[in-house]
């Protein structure tokens, strides 16, 4: 009986060793036993078959486990099987490569193995093939990346809102959208009702309430939300509803956002341009207008009423306007329009006519459009602007007839007219003028007032100078001048030139241009500079007989004034014939002739009563200046301080004498008339070669260069020009006057 009971029992234990073995061969995992010396003990199918397919080995009870194990992994496994050996698990992850099969991924787990009694006899190694659980996770990761990168690429964010927790999945398009990085933002809902902008609160918390208690699923809406720099956005969120509890409250809720920043504020910058258009419109003095080129349809400005008096209403259609258009400028101005939109590539049409009135008259008007083409150059559309332009056709009718008036004027003139732009440079010159007047060809020599400025003579270069610098600086809006000099023309002569001008300034008193005009004077010139050649022959000899004749008896003096007055009248006659043969100098010689008469009348004068003071002769020169200054200091009128040098008695010849003591004599009186003096110092005596006089007072002064010479200046400059000397006046207003003269000794006529 016991033996068979031990039979049965043997029986039972081999049948449970089989089936657990069965199972282990079945099982779809890797189970391998090794012990505390890390040898293989026991193993399943599972584990044979892949250590044959992956490691190209047979396992066998009794084999070492690091036969099994890559020498790079060893390190790795000693720390594994320490820590296992002390009762801890460990689970990591292996990858190989299969020619068949592929890649296949491994989760291997490490744990104790432990006898009846709990002691660790060894390892318990399996290894389960997750493969094709890392594939669904690496296919759910790229999903989850292309479905961002979509987002990312249409400017969308997407969000998930759990409606029980509150609790809402922000994407990463989302956190960037926003300017927020990956834990910036919260998993809250108060994350975005905080953001909403103020004015867009309340209606966006009502239309989420309204849109859950709704059956509509589908919800869009548009607003502003703030971002992480505070700034805002605008964006239009679209949500679906995906689900509701059996009471019909809202479960879960996905959408996105969408950035419309750009295109609210472009919409925006629309609105202000139509705005500005409607304004403008009101406020241009252009008629506007759209033309639609396929439909034939048209829009006109309101301005269109104020300018022409036709109602808006009646011109809706383009064609009305052939009718408006002057009989003689339609044909025209139709034809040009219409081959412009249809047989060019042009984009601009602009055309002059004259266009009705509602009132019958006709006006002026300036047509300028931009015409839209399609791909195949169609015209779609056509936008203009009228302008009313009868003023300025009026004014251009004038402008043309002051021109031909100019051009005329010109033409019958022989003055050069031009015109200097001070801001720019540019000088204008007519060209005809530039010929006559200067010699030269075009207006390329003296483009420029630098260029201009080259060709003045040397001599006159620094005068013209000094007279455009005194007119520059003038205080007066406007001021004249004229001026001579010479001017070389192109074969190298020189021009004698009368400039005349006006400077013109702004109101803050800047010269801005000058006009004026030059005329070739060179012919008047030279005969002034004959005239006043014989002018000072005569006077010499007339000066000299007047010396003369004081020193010979009164019957020569009759018959010296008689050929010179014939010789002046007989130059007097040559200037009135040369004044009746040129109109052009007539004026100018007429006036030389009157001045020439008035001086002979005066010298005959002079001479008449000037005849020589006999006490020269008796008590020579130095007594007889004495005897001169005695006289006026005995009238009291002026106080004479005289110092002269009595050598000079001696040094004089009979005409120096009489010379010297007639410009003494003349000096003085003009100090009694004109000085208002009270103190006079004369110094008269002799410096190497050179006799001088001086004649100094205290009187009123006055500037030299304004005075006007009188017969006594004239006098005293003949006389002195006689002797070969040298005569200069220095005085300034309210510091008195200081005549110098000074001639040789020895040097007589």
């Amino acid at each position: 009986m016991k033996n068979q009971l031990t039979q049965i029992a043997t029986k039972e234990k081999a049948a449970a060793h089989e089936s657990a073995r069965i199972i282990l061969d079945n099982l779809p995992d890797a189970v391998v036993l090794v012990d505390k010396a890390l040898t293989l003990v026991s193993f399943n199918h599972c584990a044979k078959e892949r250590a044959r397919q992956h490691l190209k080995k047979n396992i066998h009870a009794g084999m070492p486990l690091i036969e099994l194990v890559p020498p790079a992994r060893w390190p790795a496994l000693s720390t594994i099987i320490k820590d296992v050996l002390s009762g801890k698990s460990r689970v990591t992850e292996s990858h190989s490569l299969s020619r068949y099969e592929g890649e296949k991924i491994y989760e291997n787990s490490f744990s104790p193995a432990r006898d009846k009694s709990g002691e660790i006899v060894g390892i318990l190694i399996r290894s389960v093939d997750i493969t094709p659980h890392k594939n669904a996770e690496r296919a759910m990761q790229e999903a989850e990346e292309r479905w961002q990168f979509a987002f990312e690429a249409s400017n969308q964010a997407a969000w998930d809102w759990n409606m029980q927790t509150n609790e809402v999945i922000y994407s990463s398009s989302y956190k960037k959208l926003y300017g927020f990085l990956g834990d910036d933002l919260k998993n809250e809902l108060s994350e975005w009702q905080n953001r909403i902008h103020p004015e867009d609160k309340g209606r966006i918390e009502k239309a989420v309430e309204e849109h859950t208690q709704s059956d509509n699923p589908y919800y869009e809406t548009t607003y502003r939300i703030q971002l992480k720099n505070g700034d805002y956005k605008w964006i239009m969120a679209r949500g679906k509803l995906l689900s509701k509890d059996e009471e019909g409250k809202p479960l879960r809720m996905i959408g996105t956002h969408t950035d419309l920043t750009q295109t609210m504020q472009t919409k925006a910058e629309i609105r202000k341009m139509n705005e500005r258009f409607h304004y403008a419109t009101k406020a241009s003095s252009q008629a506007l207008w759209e033309w639609d080129a396929q439909t034939g349809e048209a829009y006109v400005s309101p301005s269109f009423t104020e300018m022409f008096g036709w109602d808006v209403d009646e011109n809706k259609h383009f064609d009305q306007w052939h009718q408006y258009i002057h009989p003689n400028d339609q044909k025209e101005t139709i034809e040009t329009y219409y081959h412009t939109l249809r047989h060019t590539n042009e984009s601009i049409w602009q055309a002059t006519y004259r266009f009705l009135r509602a009132d019958g008259s006709y006006v002026f008007v300036s047509d300028k459009a931009y015409i839209l083409r399609n791909k195949k150059n169609e015209a779609i559309k056509v936008i203009g602007a009228t302008l009313d332009v009868t003023a300025l056709k009026k004014t251009e009718a004038e402008l043309l007839k002051s021109n031909e008036r100019y051009n005329i004027v010109i033409k019958a003139t022989n003055e050069l007219l031009w015109e200097w732009d001070l801001k720019t440079g540019e000088v204008y010159r007519h060209k005809e003028g530039i010929k006559k007047v200067y010699g030269l060809e075009d207006n390329s020599l003296v483009k420029t007032v630098a260029l201009w400025m080259e060709r003045i003579h040397p001599d006159d270069v620094g005068m013209v100078r000094q007279v455009m610098q005194s007119v520059m600086e003038g205080g007066e809006h406007m001021q004249t001048f004229e001026i001579e000099y010479r001017f070389q023309t192109g074969d190298g002569r020189y021009n004698d030139i009368l400039g005349r001008g006006i400077l013109l300034k702004d109101e803050n008193g800047q010269p801005v241009r000058m006009i004026g005009s030059e005329q070739n004077i060179s012919l008047r010139k030279r005969l002034e500079r004959e005239l006043l050649q014989n002018e000072l022959e005569m006077k010499k000899r007339i000066n000299q007989a007047t010396v003369d004749s004081q020193e010979q008896e009164r019957s020569e003096i009759g018959r010296e004034l008689h050929d010179n007055i014939n010789q002046v009248l007989t130059t007097t006659k040559l200037y009135l014939e040369l004044a009746a043969a040129n109109d052009e100098v007539a004026e100018e010689l007429l006036k030389k002739s009157c001045v020439n008469i008035g001086n002979v009348i005066h010298e005959i004068r002079q001479l008449s009563r000037s005849l020589m003071d006999p006490t020269l002769g008796d008590l020579g020169i130095v007594d007889s200046i004495n005897d001169l200054v005695g006289n006026l200091n005995f009238t009291k009128k002026v106080r004479i301080t005289l110092d002269i040098e009595e050598a000079i008695e001696n040094t004089l010849d009979k005409n120096q004498k009489l010379t010297i003591f007639r410009i003494l004599q003349e000096s003085l009186n003009n100090v009694v008339k004109h000085a208002g003096a009270n103190f006079v110092t004369v110094s008269i005596g002799y410096n190497n070669d050179n006799i001088y006089l001086q004649v100094k007072d205290d009187g009123i002064g006055f500037l030299p260069e304004s005075v006007k010479k009188g017969a006594g200046l004239k006098n005293i400059t003949n006389r002195v020009y006689l002797i070969n000397g040298h005569f200069a006046i220095e005085s300034t207003p309210g510091n008195g006057s200081t005549v110098k003269i000074n001639f040789p000794i020895k040097r007589t006529l």
